[in-house]
């Protein structure tokens, strides 16, 4: 959302590409809902939904797929 001119975000937009473009896990840092489901890193695997929502040209909604990664751990 564009809260101050109501415009196009094309700086969202292009920040929410780059991290669509990432191949590598992601840390979540602070999230409240990732906090009480316990994730703590994920994998964006793919883009499945990018739209306006209709009658605001400044609201994108979008989805996506992700997993919960867990550290892998070793006891030896």
């Amino acid at each position: 959302m564009d809260f101050d001119e109501h415009s196009y975000p094309s700086e969202r937009v292009k920040k929410l590409r780059e991290l669509f473009e990432i191949n590598d896990i992601l840390e979540v840092l602070e999230c409240k809902i990732m906090d009480d489901l316990n994730i703590q890193s994920l994998y964006i695997e793919k883009l499945d939904e990018l739209k306006f929502v209709e009658g605001f040209n400044d609201t994108i909604s979008y989805k996506f797929t992700a997993h919960s990664i867990k550290p892998l751990e070793f006891f030896i």
